[in-house]
């Protein structure tokens, strides 16, 4: 009866220290996570406030560069559009001013075929010609 008993008492401990086993490590696990979490949440508040703190000048660096290159872009297109339209201006300038010039020399003109006219009608009156139509 001796190794029954020994058995027996060999088998229980060995069962309540499974269990007992079991239960620690329930609990260290619990423990653990809790720890975990708490250092996780100190460690996250802690490196955003330091992120923040150095990434916001850097932002506002990166964000100041842009928008200095997207403006200076913006004015190099600006002058580039208002420079083609000059040229355009003057371009129409050029072509009003030869219309204006066409114009007077075609006044002009037509004052001169206007005299010569007159004055063939005259020549012919004169020398008694007669003048055809076609």
């Amino acid at each position: 009866m001796n190794v029954d008993e020994d058995q027996l008492r060999r088998i229980l401990r060995e069962e309540l220290d499974i269990q007992f086993d079991a239960k620690l490590d329930t609990k260290l696990d619990t423990k653990l996570d809790a720890k975990f979490a708490e250092f996780e949440t100190r460690f996250d508040a802690r490196f955003d406030a330091k992120l923040d703190a150095k990434l916001e000048p850097r932002l506002a660096q990166f964000f100041g560069q842009m928008t200095g290159y997207i403006d200076n872009r913006f004015n190099k297109f600006g002058q580039r559009i208002d420079d083609k339209i000059d040229r355009i201006q003057d371009c129409l300038d050029g072509i009003l001013g030869r219309l204006d010039n066409d114009e007077i020399e075609r006044a002009a003109l037509y004052v001169q075929i206007g005299r010569h006219d007159v004055w063939i009608h005259q020549l012919a009156k004169k020398t008694g010609t007669k003048l055809s139509s076609a």
